[in-house]
């Protein structure tokens, strides 16, 4: 078995629990929020509906990406991708993921896109926290306190 696989599926979940726990003690122990946020501005989406959002774009921008020739870096367009889904969401330019799960074959397509493209799982974590840095930073500053990003199945 790859070592993608274990980004597929409940491996994608941890590292989606992890990275949102990290991200929810740095907002903690920040003293000030960004203007026009709080408890009642929180995002919330189930885990398996963001984890279909997330492989679905990652797997479409790696995809366009070979059709048209580009010579951008792979990990770059992960973390792109990502962070532009994610920036929307935290904006309220996208509404919230609604309930639904990534099917076998969305796995095993967001797997190989980034396997053809060298993009190991090592690799894919810290892209997708670089994503959440830089989405946050699009806000000013971390996510507010008491903001939750539920990636629970």
């Amino acid at each position: 078995m790859s070592a993608i696989s274990s980004i597929g599926g409940s491996g994608l979940i941890q590292l989606l629990k992890s990275v949102a726990k990290q991200k929810t003690h740095q907002a903690a122990a920040k003293a000030s929020a960004p203007t026009g946020f709080g408890p009642a501005a929180s995002t919330a989406a189930t885990g398996s509906s963001l984890i279909s959002q997330i492989q679905q774009t990652v797997t479409s921008a790696l995809q366009q990406a070979k059709a048209t020739g580009s010579t951008k870096d792979p990990n770059q367009i992960v973390e792109d991708s990502i962070a532009s889904l994610l920036k929307n969401i935290f904006s309220g330019k996208s509404p919230p993921p609604t309930a639904g799960s990534s099917t076998p074959s969305a796995q095993l397509s967001f797997q190989n896109a980034l396997k053809s493209v060298g993009v190991t799982s090592q690799q894919f974590q810290s892209d997708f926290k670089a994503a959440v840095d830089d989405a946050q930073d699009s806000l000013g500053g971390s996510l507010p306190t008491g903001t939750t990003l539920d990636v629970t199945g």
